[in-house]
């Protein structure tokens, strides 16, 4: 968050952190997917031969992967319902960040960006002190 800011940034994305919260409405088997996720644990897959889409790597997204496409002409994205609200890790593909394999725990939303705002004024106050005074 830091360095999005140093590199002049006003705000971060925080999907899949905030997805994988104690009070986020989606279904627990998606969550623990997530805190069970290691580096490798998300994929790419083609949207449409233009636009890529970072999915939680699932039997549906491997089976989507191998065949470079959506299967039944999307039926996959139709089905994401199932998958969120109802468990269902084949029904669909998940939408998730690469930072999935960095999550380990499901913290209240709340808890996650307090401790977001937290670091990151840290990080700058430890940089400007190590910059020193102004000119």
């Amino acid at each position: 968050m830091a360095a999005a800011f140093v590199l002049g940034a006003e705000g971060v994305q925080m999907g899949t952190r905030l997805l994988a919260s104690s009070d986020s409405p989606v279904h627990g088997n998606l969550k623990e997917a997530v805190v069970r996720a290691d580096e490798t644990g998300t994929v790419l897959l083609p949207l449409d031969g233009k636009r890529m889409m970072r999915v939680i790597r699932t039997a549906a997204a491997d089976k989507i992967d191998v065949s470079g496409s959506f299967d039944e002409g999307g039926a996959a994205l139709q089905r994401v319902q199932r998958l969120y609200f109802d468990g269902d890790m084949d029904a669909s593909v998940a939408n998730t960040g690469q930072v999935a394999g960095r999550i380990d725990d499901l913290p209240a939303a709340a808890d996650i960006i307090k401790q977001m705002w937290t670091g990151c004024r840290e990080v700058l106050a430890a940089t400007a002190n190590r910059l020193g005074p102004g000119q």
